[in-house]
C-alpha cells in the first residue's frame, strides 16, 4: 500500500546535483565506449578470429545480455534498498576489468566468456542513474536532468569511435616499430587494453565524490514485496508494455546500425577504421548531445503548456525520423548520402532514453522505481542489444548472401522495427493519459 508524505520535501543543492548528472552521464557514455568500441574493430576481429558475421553479432550481442539478464533485477532490487553509491561503484569497477580482460582474448570463446561481465558491470548503471537522478531533481527539472543523463549515449557513441580509431592506430604504430611489450597482442586487444583505464579512473571518481541523497516521492507504509512489484506492473501493464517494447524494438533497429555501420562505412565505402572512426564520430557527439538535451526540454515545453502525454508525444517522432532516416542510410547510392540520413537519425534517437525514463518514473513509486527501470533496461537490452547485431548480421549471411550486403539488412530491419515499435507506444499513450490524470 502506497501513501503520500506530507512532508515538505528538501531537494539537494542545484549545483551538486548537476555534477552528480554530470558524473552519471560519464557513467552511462563509458558503457557505451566500452560495447561501442567492438564495433569500430569489427574487421580485424573477424579476421584475427576468423569468425562469421553472424559469430561478431553473439559477441557483440549475446554474450553481453547473458549476465546483463541475470544482474539486472538484483541490480534494480538493490538500488531500490541499499546505497547506489556502491552498486554503481562496483558496477564501473567490474566494466572496466571486463574490458581490460577483453584485450587478452585470443579466441571466440575467450572473448565471448569475458564479454559476458561487460553486461554485469552495465547492469548496475541504469537503474542507479535513474533512481538517483529523481532524488536529486524534482519532477518538473528531472526531464532535462535525464536529457542530459541520456546524452551520455551521444558522447560514448561518438568517442567510442574517435577514440577506439586513434587507439587502434597507436597499436598499430606499436607493433611497426616492434615494442617488445606488445609483441604478443594484435592491434585490437591493445586497443582494448588501453580502454579500460578510463573506467578504473571513473570508478574511483564515484566512490569519492558521489553522495547518497535521501529517498523522495511516495513512501510505502510497509516494506515491499515481489508480490507487489508484480501488481504494480499488472495495474499498469498497458502503459508499462507498450512504452518498454516499443522502445526496445525501435531501439533494436538503432543498435544493429550503430554497431555495423562502421562495418559498412568500410565495406560499400572503401573507408578506413580511422576514417570511418572519425566520420561517424563527428557526427555522434554533437548532433546527438543536441538530441538528448533537445529532449528533455521539449518534454518540459510541452508539459507545462498542459500536455501530459509530453514523453509519449516526443518517443512518437523519436521512431518516425530515426527508423525513416536509416533505411535511406542503410541503402544510399553514395558515402555522403548515407552519412547525411545518418546524421539526422542521431538527432533524434537519444530522445527515447529521456521520455520513457520521464514517463516510468512520473506513474511509479519510489520503492520500484530502481526494479521498473532493471525490468526496461533488461528488455531493451535483450531485444536491442542481443537481438539487433544479431539478426542484422544472421540477415546479411543466410538471407541476403554475404557481408557487403549489411546496409540492406540495415534498412530492412530499420523499417520492419519502426512499423511495430510505432504501434506499440500509440497503444500505451491512452493509457498513459488515465493513469496520469488520476495523481492528485
Amino acid at each position: 500500500m502506497i501513501e503520500r508524505t506530507a512532508t515538505e520535501v528538501v531537494w539537494p543543492n542545484r549545483r551538486y546535483a548537476w555534477y552528480v548528472v554530470a558524473l552519471l552521464t560519464c557513467a552511462y557514455a563509458l558503457t557505451i565506449i566500452d560495447r561501442v568500441s567492438l564495433g569500430l574493430l569489427v574487421e580485424p576481429i573477424t579476421t584475427s578470429l576468423d569468425i562469421s558475421d553472424t559469430q561478431f553479432g553473439l559477441l557483440h550481442g549475446v554474450a553481453f545480455i547473458i549476465f546483463f539478464v541475470i544482474a539486472g533485477v538484483p541490480m534494480g532490487m538493490g538500488v531500490d534498498k541499499w546505497s547506489r553509491k556502491y552498486i554503481l561503484f562496483i558496477g564501473l569497477a567490474l566494466l572496466a576489468i571486463a574490458t581490460l580482460g577483453s584485450g587478452f582474448a585470443s579466441s571466440f570463446l575467450m572473448l565471448f566468456l569475458v564479454r559476458t561481465l561487460i553486461g554485469a558491470g552495465e547492469a548496475s548503471v541504469a537503474p542507479a542513474a535513474s533512481s538517483l537522478i529523481a532524488d536529486y531533481f524534482p519532477e518538473k527539472n528531472r526531464s532535462k536532468a535525464y536529457g542530459v543523463y541520456a546524452s551520455g549515449i551521444a558522447v560514448g557513441s561518438g568517442i567510442a569511435f574517435i577514440l577506439s580509431a586513434a587507439l587502434y592506430q597507436f597499436a598499430l604504430a606499436l607493433k611497426q616499430d616492434n615494442i617488445a611489450a606488445v609483441a604478443n597482442f594484435e592491434a585490437w586487444q591493445i586497443c582494448l587494453i588501453l580502454l579500460s583505464i578510463p573506467g578504473i579512473l571513473l570508478s574511483i571518481l564515484v566512490l569519492f565524490t558521489l553522495r547518497e541523497p535521501s529517498r523522495k516521492g511516495p513512501i510505502a507504509e510497509r516494506a515491499t514485496t515481489t508480490t507487489d512489484l508484480i501488481s504494480l506492473i499488472k495495474s499498469k501493464s498497458g502503459i508499462y508494455f507498450g512504452l518498454i517494447f516499443g522502445l526496445a524494438i525501435c531501439y533494436m533497429a538503432a543498435n544493429a546500425y550503430f554497431t555495423w555501420y562502421a562495418a559498412h562505412l568500410i565495406r560499400s565505402y572503401d573507408f578506413t577504421i580511422s576514417q570511418a572512426g572519425s566520420a561517424i564520430g563527428a557526427i555522434s557527439v554533437p548532433v546527438g548531445i543536441f538530441s538528448a538535451l533537445s529532449c528533455g526540454w521539449v518534454i518540459s515545453f510541452l508539459q507545462n503548456r498542459g500536455r501530459i502525454d509530453a514523453p509519449i508525444i516526443c518517443v512518437l517522432i523519436m521512431i518516425v525520423v530515426t527508423c525513416t532516416s536509416l533505411t535511406v542510410s542503410g541503402i544510399a547510392s553514395s558515402a555522403t548520402v548515407s552519412l547525411t540520413f545518418f546524421a539526422f537519425a542521431t538527432a533524434t534517437v537519444n530522445w527515447g532514453i529521456p521520455c520513457v525514463l520521464t514517463a516510468i518514473n512520473q506513474i511509479t513509486p519510489n520503492q520500484f522505481r530502481g526494479q521498473l527501470t532493471a525490468i526496461y533496461t533488461i528488455v531493451v537490452a535483450v531485444i536491442a542489444i542481443g537481438l539487433g547485431p544479431l539478426v542484422a548480421g544472421a540477415m546479411s549471411d543466410y538471407i541476403l548472401g554475404g557481408d557487403e550486403h549489411i546496409g540492406t539488412a540495415l534498412s530492412i530491419l530499420s523499417v520492419i522495427c519502426g512499423i511495430a515499435a510505432f504501434i506499440l507506444i500509440i497503444t500505451a499513450r491512452r493509457a498513459f493519459i488515465a493513469d496520469v490524470s488520476k495523481v492528485p
